[in-house]
């Protein structure tokens, strides 16, 4: 089985820390944008929750994952 390539897991890594806030922002949008279609339609429901995935934890899983093996990162070059 091939493993992912040390050097792309770091760019990986770097890139998700560089665009962590915007993850999380992100998913504070959809969540309103969820809450509120769900309240206009009266739909009940428990709760709409959110969380960014953890560095070490998506560290984690391009290091373990098969299907990951597979796939062609391309790093976006963006200047944040």
């Amino acid at each position: 089985m091939k493993k992912i390539n040390e050097s792309k897991i770091k760019r990986l890594l770097h890139e998700y820390i560089k665009l962590k806030p915007l993850y999380k922002d992100f998913s504070l949008a959809v969540k309103f944008i969820l809450e509120t279609i769900l309240k206009d339609n009266q739909f009940k429901y428990q709760v709409v929750s959110f969380r960014e995935k953890q560095v070490d934890s998506l560290e984690k899983k391009l290091r373990e994952d098969p299907k990951l093996k597979k796939i062609k990162f391309k790093i976006c070059p963006r200047n944040r």
